[in-house]
């Protein structure tokens, strides 16, 4: 078969490959072995070999995106408002912790209230919450 995508040199992108590999044969295997399996272990192979193909296309942001659907996601990682892992977490006046696309639409809306704590916020400053995304970064 003939390769049609050069995986990167970068031991981090060749340690996220391995790890998709060997998430995909999991699931293949319980796929294969078991009579009664689901259609979320389907999705979940489908997944991993997308994010998988997205590493040989040395598209990492978007393998890395993938990769985070494969792999259960840590709440503390997700957006309360998009339910998605977080980009861009903000901290919001309140002392919660958002993904900026998704607050700053709130507020855009003409919101000036914490959407998960309904307080009133006494300004609308959003700062960057530099330490969950060094966790999910790490977590990646």
């Amino acid at each position: 078969m003939a390769k049609t995508g050069v995986l990167s040199s970068d031991p981090t992108v060749r340690a996220r490959a391995a790890e998709l590999k060997k998430e995909l044969q999991r699931l293949v295997r319980n796929i294969v072995d078991d009579d009664d399996y689901s259609i979320h272990a389907v999705d979940r192979a489908k997944d991993a070999l997308c994010a998988l193909r997205e590493l040989m296309l040395n598209r990492r942001s978007t393998a890395t995106l993938k990769l985070h659907e494969t792999v259960s996601c840590p709440e503390e990682f997700k957006c309360p408002l998009s339910k998605e892992l977080m980009r861009d977490p903000v901290i919001l006046a309140s002392g919660q912790t958002y993904d900026r696309p998704f607050i700053q639409k709130w507020l855009n809306a003409g919101n000036r209230t914490c959407p998960r704590t309904q307080q009133v916020l006494s300004h609308t400053v959003l700062t960057p919450n530099h330490l969950i995304r060094e966790m999910i970064l790490q977590w990646l």
